[in-house]
């Protein structure tokens, strides 16, 4: 398998966010059944976590 990045930038909350595609090559034998895309993966950045407050 082999991932190329298609997209980076943010989204609308100004996180960063980025998008690859995933690419599978499927042989049997000699023969190659299947080399194309496998999977589209988006990956936003978390937002901060929250403080909990104690009391």
């Amino acid at each position: 398998m082999r991932s190329e990045k298609v997209y980076e930038g943010t989204d609308e909350r100004g996180r960063r966010v980025t998008r690859w595609v995933v690419y599978k090559t499927v042989v049997r034998g000699d023969r190659v059944l299947y080399d194309g895309p496998f999977r589209r993966v988006t990956y936003r950045e978390l937002a901060p976590a929250r403080q909990e407050s104690s009391g």
